[in-house]
């Protein structure tokens, strides 16, 4: 590796030494090459430098020899521009060029002074003695380097030039200098597993010249697995090149030794770490008392017992007594006296008060153990049996919880009318909630629930349904829901139900909640029932009927009103009423409207384009709190209704039409009985609704209105004529009101408020 120049940098003090055709030249000049390096030596064969150079050795390039040769044959004493390339020995081309180049034989260069004979032999002697001296020290660093298992090398980062010691070499299991020397010589050696670790390593600190100090593992030519240390540093020649010094260290027996000995110390670590986690499950703490030297020694366990930081506080019978509690203090302080006077250790118990205020029970116990040396001991232990003693009063507030909480989820379930079913899948053991015991219609734990028992009560048809959505879940550990019949002593229950595996609890446990419904269903069942039942009364109104609510938007229209705004290209439903019907603007509409979402019925000439003499009604329709939140509006020739006093918008609307209406459902009970019916028959609402019709009429059953109710029940709208005053005849209507099957659930009776009651409403 070599420091990069630019091409403009020359140095007139370069040299270069060739040896070209069995003859040696110097070459001195303005010279240009991309290194570090002062000096050259480069040579057409293989040969030797000079014993004095010290730069960058190499092989001129073939191609460049001829051009070399010809023009150090015409020099004849002319500076010479010479271009050529020099073939390094670590294998990398370096373009060398130079101007005013003076070439001369090897030999010709000027000589000294002639030195003196007796300078001479001094000097030859002095170089002697030196080298003397440089093999002494030599072999004196191999020997220490064999016996302290290391070995040394350097690399000249300006000439690429590096060294290794011959003890380098066997570290890694080779003969002294049988490979060639360079930077990565024995990078082949490092262990496959630390290769890219040392070579990361040793690249960041080469790049950016810091030391380094690394211990890796290689494996020898021999295949002997080795800890070697290598620690670098960096230093400059006299040229200012940039020289890494290196030292290698086997630490192979020291890294056995310490690995011996962090396997001793984790043993003992471990055993330590036994005793401390004992003594912190065990809620234990350890002392001992030397009976020679009065020395005592606490673990740090018993600190912790005291609610201290280990080791805080002097070791000593004061640290014993600090702590106790002051009705107790005598007791073990007469305890620590028979530990130093007599060597006896009592078995007893006290309380401990600790800093944070918090009284602790504590069992002390010890015994006397004799060392090989001679000296008594006192060792032992002191237990935490604060936990011991409160658990009975514990376990009996648990037990009380439990009970609570069991009867707490017992009216929660009853609340929500729901229960549980909890299988554990991998004990195979099932728990039902006493709300499933009253969902069947038992006592809680008056049968033993199985998954077979339940699906006896399910519905038929649900009961395959119901085993494939569990094997389906228990297979995928996922989640499903579902609905449900169960066939109860009493009546069919609607079920809604939700399956699950509990994640958590890695797919052991299956749980299903079962939420009753059947009273969710009957009242959606019986709010559809009564918006059809609404639906057939709004259109038996010959008038124009209209329901908005308390933002006046129309939420319901009757058919009348429909074709009436048809036939004006208006949409009414979702619409506010004053823009579907601009004329009711009117300041006096206004405040009749207003009174009515307060509660008070009116009337008022209508407004209506074409309705001249007819009569705009409004009547407050509240809900079960006596909140209004509709009004109705009538719109007809007619007298204004009377008022109305029923909270339902189906008797709202029966009351407010003059004609006289009943609802019968299928089985002939009376659902409505409006006022024009009291005041025609003379009978209270209260003495019909919720009577069957045969209770009220028993001959009904003889009369060919029976019939005609029979017709009607099976979905046929009957028209009779009423057999009052001929010359006022008044059309009879049974009207079928289906349910969301439709299956008729009801029957609506119309009549004329002149026209004498048959058939169904006969009295």
């Amino acid at each position: 590796m070599h420091h990069s120049h630019s091409s403009n940098d020359s140095d007139a003090g370069r040299v270069i030494y060739l040896f070209l055709d069995d003859h040696s030249w110097k070459l001195e000049g303005r010279w240009q090459w991309p290194a570090a390096s002062t000096a050259l030596f480069g040579s057409d064969v293989a040969a030797e430098a000079p014993e004095f150079f010290e730069g960058t050795r190499g092989i001129l390039h073939p191609d460049d020899v001829a051009s070399l040769r010809t023009a150090l044959e015409l020099a004849n004493g002319k500076p010479l521009r010479v271009r050529f390339r020099l073939i390094t020995t670590y294998g990398s081309v370096l373009p060398v060029e130079g101007v005013s180049v003076n070439a001369s034989a090897a030999g010709q260069e000027q000589s000294p002074e002639p030195v003196p004979p007796w300078r001479e032999a001094e000097e030859r002697s002095t170089e002697k003695k030196e080298a003397a001296r440089l093999r002494y020290r030599a072999t004196a660093a191999d020997l220490a380097e064999r016996q302290s298992g290391t070995g040394t090398w350097y690399y000249n980062a300006g000439t690429g030039e590096a060294w290794y010691s011959d003890n380098c070499y066997r570290l890694h299991g080779l003969q002294p200098q049988s490979s060639n020397a360079h930077l990565f010589t024995f990078a082949a050696y490092v262990h496959p597993a630390d290769a890219h670790t040392v070579e990361d390593s040793f690249d960041r600190a080469y790049r950016r010249r810091l030391p380094l100090d690394i211990t890796y593992r290689i494996q020898t030519a021999g295949h002997q697995e080795r800890s070697i240390r290598l620690c670098t540093s960096w230093s400059q020649d006299e040229a200012g090149a940039d020289i890494l010094y290196a030292l290698l260290q086997d630490c192979s027996e020291q890294a056995a030794l310490e690995e011996q000995l962090a396997e001793a110390n984790d043993r003992a670590q471990e055993r330590h770490e036994a005793l401390c986690a004992a003594e912190r499950l065990g809620y234990l703490g350890s002392w001992a008392l030397n009976a020679h030297t009065g020395k005592w020694s606490f673990s740090d366990h018993y600190y912790r017992l005291l609610g201290l930081q280990p080791r805080s506080v002097e070791p000593s019978d004061a640290l014993l007594l600090q702590y106790v509690h002051p009705d107790d203090r005598e007791m073990l302080a007469e305890a620590c006296r028979r530990f130093e006077d007599e060597h006896v250790s009592p078995e007893l118990e006290y309380r401990a008060l600790r800093n944070d205020g918090q009284v602790r029970h504590l069992q002390l116990r010890g015994r006397t153990a004799l060392l090989p040396s001679g000296e008594l001991l006192l060792i032992g232990s002191v237990r935490d049996i604060t936990l011991q003693h409160a658990l009975e009063r514990r376990e009996a507030r648990w037990r009380e919880t439990a009970a609570l909480r069991e009867e707490v989820q017992h009216l929660g379930e009853r609340a929500a009318a729901g229960c549980t079913w909890t299988w554990d899948i991998r004990h195979d053991k099932m728990e039902w909630s006493p709300g499933f015991y009253e969902l069947l219609g038992y006592k809680p734990n008056s049968l033993p629930l199985t998954q077979k028992l339940l699906s006896s009560f399910l519905h038929p048809d649900d009961r395959k349904k119901f085993s494939e959505h569990v094997n389906t879940v228990l297979q995928t550990k996922g989640a499903a829901d579902l609905q449900l019949r169960l066939q109860t002593k009493d009546s069919l229950r609607y079920l809604n139900v939700h399956l699950q595996v509990l994640r958590e609890t890695a797919g052991a446990h299956f749980v299903a909640t079962f939420h009753d419904e059947t009273a969710l269903r009957q009242e959606q069942h019986a709010g559809a029932e009564r918006e059809r039942l609404l639906a057939v009364l709004a259109n038996t109104f010959t008038g124009k009927l209209l329901i908005t609510d308390g933002a006046h938007t129309i939420t319901r229209i009757n058919d009348g009103a429909q074709k009436w705004l048809q036939g004006r290209g208006k949409n009414a439903v979702g619409q506010n009423l004053f823009e579907v019907i601009p004329r009711l603007r009117a300041h006096g509409f206004q405040e009749l409207l207003n009174r009515a979402l307060k509660g008070v019925s009116g009337a008022m000439p209508s407004l209506l384009p074409g309705d001249a003499g007819g009569t705009h009604h409004v009547v407050p329709v509240a809900d079960g709190s006596g909140c209004v939140t509709a009004v109705l509006h009538l719109l007809r020739e007619a007298s204004p209704p009377a008022e109305a006093g029923g909270v339902q918008l189906a008797e709202k609307l029966a009351d407010a039409v003059p004609e006289r209406i009943i609802v019968l459902d299928r089985h002939m009970n009376y659902q409505v009985w409006n006022e024009a019916c009291e005041k025609h028959y003379g009978l209270s609402r209260g003495a019909v609704l919720g009577h069957n019709l045969l209770e009220v009429a028993p001959g009904f059953i003889d009369d060919p209105g029976y019939q005609e109710f029979k017709r009607a029940l099976k979905g046929e709208t009957v028209h009779l004529s009423g057999d009052g005053d001929p010359a006022h005849p008044v059309d009879i209507a049974l009207v079928p009101v289906p349910d969301e099957e439709g299956n008729v659930a009801a029957v609506l009776w119309v009549a004329g408020n002149n026209t004498e009651a048959t058939g169904a409403v006969r009295h």
